[in-house]
């Protein structure tokens, strides 16, 4: 499946580079060319992919898994997915062609390169056991009544990996009705993705306290401890969106500033992740600004 995936990319990206070749041909001139800048901003909905403790155990040799999970008040496994958390900020340039087939309808294309930071991941695998014992007793002078005083201790113990997804690819898009207020733009990108800024650790966090059954507690008392590890493991990525903007010019008048638009976006994506042999496929859509200047 990630085979014909990727054979499909990549042919959709060799049908772009051709039709855009095709268009820029049919260009009137160079005084018709522009430059757009452009700054994507925004947030993608998140899919997940599991490293397997094969995956974690080579990763992090030192860290002893709690085996005594089975036995009553015994460590309680979370296993996290692997899971996109945080925005994405992309940069775009593009060049902008007129033409005399999509001049006559009012259309103007562009072909560029897109760049910047993608989506972040974040999984984890984590252990937690509390045990609560009596102490002490406490008595009433007044009444009698004998109230037990508790000691609760909390451990967790865990390893953690997370990393942003630096993209790079090729886009274009049509726009239509450059000489407005309003505009909307279409276009399809494909881009390849890399992890960079990757960490791998391993923690351990205690908490405890005492407190007794008539409301009352002493100070709690943490500890948390963080190794982090040089080893982590690498992604990589192709993403294909066909993005769809509505684009406003705030101002139609001044040479500065008629250039100038913000955009509403909604970017469905084609995303194939794979990081230690591990490998998902998932369509998800993406939401954000765009803001872009012509030159």
């Amino acid at each position: 499946m990630s085979h014909s995936l990727h054979s499909k990319i990549i042919t959709a990206v060799l049908l772009l580079t051709t039709f855009s070749s095709t268009i820029n041909a049919q260009e009137t001139g160079p005084k018709n060319r522009n430059i757009e800048l452009a700054l994507q901003t925004g947030f993608g909905d998140f899919y997940s992919v599991g490293l397997s403790d094969e995956t974690w155990n080579n990763y992090t040799p030192g860290f002893v898994v709690p085996d005594d999970s089975s036995q009553q008040n015994g460590y309680q496994m979370y296993s996290g997915t692997l899971f996109s958390v945080t925005s994405y900020v992309l940069g775009s340039v593009h060049v902008s062609y007129r033409n005399a087939m999509l001049d006559a309808k009012k259309i103007r294309s562009s072909f560029g390169l897109t760049f910047g930071s993608g989506v972040g991941y974040r999984t984890e695998q984590s252990w937690t056991k509390s045990e609560t014992f009596t102490i002490d007793t406490l008595t009433s002078s007044q009444t009698g009544q004998q109230y037990a005083v508790d000691s609760t201790h909390q451990r967790t113990v865990g390893r953690s990996y997370e990393a942003n997804d630096f993209m790079i690819g090729i886009s274009h898009f049509f726009q239509t009705n450059p000489a407005r207020r309003f505009a909307l733009h279409l276009g399809i990108t494909a881009s390849y993705g890399f992890s960079v800024n990757a960490q791998l650790s391993t923690y351990q966090y205690d908490w405890s306290s005492v407190s007794a059954n008539v409301g009352l507690s002493s100070p709690t008392e943490n500890d948390y401890q963080r190794t982090e590890l040089s080893n982590a493991p690498k992604s990589h990525s192709l993403t294909l969106q066909i993005p769809v903007e509505l684009s406003f010019r705030p101002w139609k008048n001044g040479k500065a500033l008629q250039g100038f638009s913000i955009a509403i976006a909604y970017r469905p994506t084609l995303k194939n992740f794979a990081i230690a042999g591990e490998k998902a496929t998932s369509i998800n859509s993406w939401y954000g600004f765009t803001m872009r200047y012509t030159i």
